[in-house]
């Protein structure tokens, strides 16, 4: 099948899952068995897959997030940020997003304000006319279901503890395209497309995102990982290791697009 250069690039950050069975590796230390003990269940914290938080469902909050995610310059973009010094870019209202790794392995730590849920993309697709990876949106969902389904062993943990189905949190976009709008040095641009700043409406996405509910105040730390089959013969992995705190937080808002966020 015939991929676009940028969706073989996202597709080693983005991508979905096969393989769920297979046994997954430990994630990293989070802290004593008592933090761990006093942990909520990850079951209470991760919204389950028919929840439709603010109204929303999991299919149209994945949307958002990639107008997030593409709504960020090159240089303060989510994706490649190696330390958290990005996590609060562009972040406004009561959901916050969180980005994986566009390659390699991550390690962030960051302050994020309380009662602030979270949306994160656990491996997803993003497909879309303008980057060539169809003509359709039949054509751009094909192809971003043939990219998610070569993934395999998809890793979720808040604090040490697992979510064992994530099999059941494998979303595609609401039907039709959804928009999506890109700033002057864009992440497209990056992949080699010569892509310029606007407003696009002609994207679709399929992959794993997970809505977690309001952290408590202190110390937590979010750990996932996946494996990527060919052509990329890669492990992306992310650690977040997040300082929940009182207060509204400080993203960069003024440099925000202005587009697609809750």
């Amino acid at each position: 099948m015939k991929t676009s250069l940028i969706l073989l690039a996202l597709a080693l950050m983005l991508t979905g899952c096969s393989g769920l069975d297979q046994p997954l590796a430990p994630g990293p230390d989070s802290g004593t068995a008592m933090d761990k003990a006093a942990a909520p269940n990850i079951l209470q914290t991760v919204l389950p897959p028919d929840a439709k938080p603010l109204g929303l469902t999991y299919a149209e909050w994945s949307a958002k997030w990639w107008q997030w995610l593409w709504s960020a310059p090159v240089d303060q973009n989510p994706g490649l940020d190696e330390t958290g010094a990005f996590v609060d870019w562009g972040q406004e209202g009561h959901v916050w997003f969180l980005a994986p790794a566009y390659f390699g392995t991550y390690d962030r730590t960051a302050d994020i304000p309380t009662g602030h849920m979270l949306c994160i993309d656990l491996a997803a697709t993003f497909t879309a006319i303008t980057t060539g990876d169809g003509a359709n949106e039949q054509e751009l969902r094909d192809a971003a279901a043939w990219v998610t389904n070569n993934v395999s062993n998809i890793i979720f943990e808040i604090d040490g503890q697992r979510l064992e189905n994530v099999g059941d949190y494998r979303f595609t976009s609401p039907a039709g395209y959804f928009s999506y709008t890109l700033p002057e040095n864009n992440m497209f641009q990056f992949f080699g497309l010569p892509v310029s700043a606007g407003t696009y409406d002609d994207a679709v996405s399929d992959g794993y995102f997970v809505m977690v509910n309001p952290l408590s105040a202190g110390e937590h730390t979010i750990f996932m990982s996946a494996d990527f089959g060919e052509p990329y013969n890669d492990t992306i992995q992310v650690t977040y290791h997040l300082h929940v705190v009182g207060g509204h937080g400080h993203g960069h808002q003024q440099d925000k697009p202005g587009h697609g966020h809750p």
